[in-house]
């Protein structure tokens, strides 16, 4: 293996064959760039996805009301249910495990939320301080809305930081005033929302917004956080006594999804567990099915390779020369220009990422000091493929290095001087 001969004379066909082991040199660099390339998507997207969602809660049930779609008790379907201030009392008292639990009323406002010269249509939404701990949020300036906001119905407010710098630009937003729904109420603090998913939100006291703008008490809708880590079959059935509790009140049928829409984070977290998953194999199979394709046309090249050079390989044999060494020659060329390709494709591929890892990140500086509300939404983050993966991928090359001179070697070292002697 380590024979200087052997290696002179393995770069010597190599060279004499320039262009030949160039094209199939890249076929094998092309395959390994594609699968490292994939790969480091793959892991991009879900680290996105992962970072887009990491201020939801996981153990969460959201509930809002809906239109029926089944008759029930007598009244036709397509009326709408809409869920009222006691029902999330309700709930609780019928189903055990249930931790925080917030209502939400979503305004929607006719009018812009207002700061001087400066407005914009913004989602608001009246809740309770318990949301804090269902949407996280990170306080950057001033506190959350408390239980003196509530009690005292005042007219306060906190704001996403990047609202905050929509309205309020470089100016300290905490202690001023803006307009919504053309009520004034006071910024009492500012926050950085920990998911990307979903709008900018302004929050408001759940007792204000329902004394102001939802005087017939009713309610968008509810979650509640599910107590410790409950198993997914657990969780599916509080989500069904929920929809049996409130199909009792507001008679509809318990059975109809579309009367009442539930959402379980815990399911969803799941789905999405499944889906990169089936991403990451279908991933794979597209990079190894590239590679392969370029190992199956470095055999085919070693084939040609040994037919022309028949009556070479008959000398050699006829002088003395055993079958191991004809079949190690042949099996060093192979894996020699895979490695070296496979090798060559593996820097380019990790290059590449670590060249689009770069350009996101001074995008994302550059997004952070944006106004635009969807500036900060993460798509990719962190586009890398692990190191092990890497040490496995050279590993795959060698054996596939091997396998791709086997049997050009194998037909080598089973032809006959004489018959070789006779081209």
């Amino acid at each position: 293996m380590f024979d200087a001969d052997r290696w002179r004379e393995v770069f010597g066909v190599l060279n004499r064959n320039r262009l030949r082991t160039l094209l199939t040199g890249f076929s094998v660099a092309w395959g390994i760039f594609i699968l490292i390339v994939l790969l480091g998507a793959g892991t991009g997207l879900e680290n996105g996805l992962r970072e887009n969602f990491k201020g939801e809660a996981m153990n969460a049930i959201s509930v809002y009301g809906g239109f029926t779609q089944k008759d029930h008790g007598g009244v036709s379907a397509g009326r709408e249910i809409r869920l009222a201030e006691g029902d999330p009392e309700l709930v609780r008292g019928r189903i055990r495990g249930i931790g925080h639990m917030a209502p939400v009323i979503e305004l929607n406002l006719e009018t812009p939320v207002r700061h001087g010269s400066e407005y914009g249509f913004f989602s608001v939404e009246a809740v309770c301080p318990e949301n804090r701990h269902i949407t996280r949020v990170e306080m950057t300036r001033g506190r959350y809305l408390n239980s003196v906001d509530m009690r005292e119905t005042r007219k306060t407010a906190v704001v996403d930081d990047e609202i905050a710098r929509a309205l309020f630009g470089k100016a300290e937003a905490v202690g001023q005033s803006l307009l919504i729904g053309g009520i004034p109420f006071t910024v009492v603090g500012v926050f950085k929302r920990l998911s990307s998913f979903g709008s900018r939100t302004i929050y408001i006291p759940f007792a204000t917004g329902q004394r102001l703008f939802q005087a017939d008490r009713k309610i968008s809708g509810f979650t509640y956080l599910v107590d410790g880590e409950t198993p997914l079959a657990k969780s599916r059935l509080m989500e069904a006594g929920t929809r049996v509790a409130l199909a009792g009140k507001h008679r509809f049928d318990p059975s109809d999804k579309a009367a009442l829409m539930t959402m379980n984070s815990q399911e969803e977290s799941i789905m999405i567990r499944k889906l990169f998953t089936a991403i990451r194999l279908f991933l794979w199979i597209t990079g190894i099915g590239t590679l392969i394709a370029g190992i199956v046309g470095i055999s085919n090249i070693m084939l040609i390779t040994v037919r022309e050079r028949t009556r070479e390989i008959g000398i050699r044999k006829a002088v003395g020369a055993t079958p191991a060494s004809v079949v190690g020659m042949v099996v060093t060329e192979a894996v020699l220009i895979t490695v070296a390709a496979g090798y060559t494709g593996l820097v380019a591929g990790v290059a590449t990422l670590e060249l689009v890892q770069w350009i996101m990140a001074v995008t994302s500086a550059k997004a952070a000091e944006s106004t635009d509300l969807l500036a900060n939404f993460t798509v990719f983050l962190n586009p890398t493929v692990d190191f092990g993966i890497a040490v496995k991928a050279l590993l795959l090359l060698s054996a596939a290095g091997v396998l791709a001179g086997f049997f050009p070697a194998r037909r080598a070292a089973l032809v006959k001087p004489i018959e070789a002697m006779r081209e």
